[in-house]
């Protein structure tokens, strides 16, 4: 007797809305202002994981709110981050996130995800650039403290 098995598909479709240049993030300051106004958008009174997806120049080409929490965490699958740059046609990544209490120092969680998010990363051949945390006005960035990345 022949088993036959139903398998169930479907189709995923990116729809790219440009909005003006695209700027080069070539630096933690300059990727900075570009994320700020895309956190504007959201809650501030929660953790936000984003993703910006950046080309072959470091020039941004899209962002993926990948991440949304509570006032202290937001969970992160890697899976999500790099299935956003992949689907964005990233390069590499600069990834983001707020601390509501409006100071960017990282906890030990955020080292930990970051030290995640870069050997996956490193496995799919995508550099993660930086990881940025923004606060109340300022911003922590784990390439310019000189933590690995």
């Amino acid at each position: 007797m022949e088993r036959r098995y139903k398998l169930k598909t479907f189709k995923v479709e990116l729809v790219a809305h440009e909005s003006g240049p695209r700027m080069k993030a070539g630096s933690p300051a300059i990727a900075a202002g570009i994320l700020r106004p895309i956190f504007a958008g959201l809650d501030a009174d929660r953790e936000h994981l984003v993703v910006l997806a950046l080309d072959q120049k470091l020039k941004a080409i899209g962002f993926k709110v990948c991440a949304s929490g509570g006032m202290a965490e937001a969970n992160v699958d890697p899976k999500t981050v790099f299935q956003a740059a992949l689907a964005l046609g990233a390069v590499c990544i600069v990834v983001a996130h707020n601390h509501p209490s409006g100071d960017p120092t990282p906890s030990e969680e955020d080292v930990a995800m970051t030290r995640a998010l870069k050997i996956a990363g490193d496995m799919i051949e995508m550099k993660v650039q930086d990881h940025i945390i923004l606060g109340r006005g300022t911003f922590y960035s784990f390439k310019d403290s000189g933590r690995e990345l």
